[in-house]
């Protein structure tokens, strides 16, 4: 809107520059052509003054030949002198109105070059920078999946070796309680043993299932990252979609008003 008042504003200073300039070259004109016909009144009126004088002049010619001679050349001189004066200011004025219209040409066209080479460049960037936007969140979307199954594969060794030792050393301590009982009374030996495998069916049961646990809530996690790499993956892409869309409809109106205001400038 601002660049539309601008330009209309300097437009209407180059018609008034124009319109003042043909002002000039038409009184100029019309006094060249007033001149012209009051020279053209002027030499008939000369030339009905010249009969008459040169038949007062052949009546008397030896006493007026000398102002008659000094007469005619005051007369070329001033309208020599009148003529090029004339000329002169035309030829000015011309030049005048040639010089506007060069420079209201030039400005057109360097407004146009630069309207355009700075929509360009604006899109171009826009679009630089958000392919390095895209790239670098590629980037560290991988360098996050990398860092985190890495921290899940050592965790899960560190839990596994742990959970091999505490069976070996379990493995251990119950065959050597199984064979210091067994020395004892068969009796109390069943009995124990039997009260021995609930406890250690139970705490396999209770190891199981907290494995069973963990690995539920890692596989959890992992279809949860998944899903919200997608998510972000679909709203990236619809965000990039729209705007993409902005982009070509602000570029779209741009070129519409562009087109507008040449057409109102070529007229």
């Amino acid at each position: 809107m601002v660049q539309k008042y601008t330009r209309g504003g300097r437009e209407r200073r180059i018609f008034t520059a124009r319109r003042a300039a043909a002002i000039t070259v038409q009184r100029h004109l019309r006094g060249w052509l007033a001149r012209r016909a009051c020279r053209r009144h002027w030499r008939s009126i000369v030339a009905v003054q010249a009969a008459a004088r040169g038949w007062i002049a052949r009546r008397a010619w030896g006493v007026h030949k000398s102002r008659t001679a000094a007469a005619v050349e005051v007369q070329r001189c001033l309208r020599g002198w009148s003529a090029r004066r004339s000329f002169v200011e035309v030829r000015r004025a011309a030049v005048v109105v040639q010089a506007l219209a060069r420079g209201t040409a030039a400005r057109r066209a360097f407004t146009r070059v630069r309207t355009a080479a700075t929509t360009m460049q604006s899109h171009i960037r826009g679009w630089l920078a958000r392919r390095a936007c895209r790239s670098a969140k590629r980037g560290i979307v991988a360098v996050q999946a990398a860092a985190r199954g890495w921290i899940a594969r050592r965790a899960w060794g560190v839990r596994k070796a742990r959970t091999a030792a505490a069976v070996e050393v379990q493995r251990h301590l119950r065959g050597w309680n199984a064979r210091r009982s067994f020395v004892g009374v068969q009796n109390a030996v069943s009995v124990a043993q039997s009260h021995f495998r609930g406890a250690r069916g139970r705490r396999a049961f209770a190891a199981f299932r907290a494995t069973a646990v963990e690995v539920q809530a890692r596989a959890r996690g992992a279809a949860a990252r998944r899903k919200f790499m997608r998510t972000r993956h679909a709203a990236t892409t619809a965000s990039a979609a729209a705007r993409g869309a902005s982009a070509r409809r602000t570029y779209l109106r741009w070129k519409r008003a562009a087109t507008c205001v040449q057409r109102f400038v070529r007229g």
